[in-house]
């Protein structure tokens, strides 16, 4: 006998959303972050001059706690969308 449980109908048909959510999330945090980089290792290749590379630090300082607790408020919301839909595999979206 199949001890199993069946699945939950809605468990078969993921959405795609999710993952893009989660890959935007994911791209926009490096681009700050490689932004912060860029503007050190510029100043460092001689690029620019050092007010150069603290006006691209700046804006990048400014968003990254934007991205950073918008990322994690998006992380939440998918945990919560997985764990009440019944996605198989739902935390693929954070690791």
């Amino acid at each position: 006998m199949n001890d199993r449980l069946p699945e939950h109908p809605t468990a078969a048909s993921q959405p795609s959303w999710p993952t893009w959510v989660a890959r935007l999330t994911l791209i926009s945090g490096l681009a700050v972050g490689g932004v912060a980089l860029a503007s050190a290792l510029g100043v460092w290749a001689g690029l620019w001059d050092f007010r150069g590379g603290f006006a691209l630090l700046r804006p990048a300082n400014t968003y990254a706690i934007w991205v950073a607790g918008i990322g994690l408020i998006i992380t939440i919301g998918l945990f919560v969308f997985c764990n009440r839909s019944f996605i198989t595999h739902g935390s693929r979206y954070f690791t």
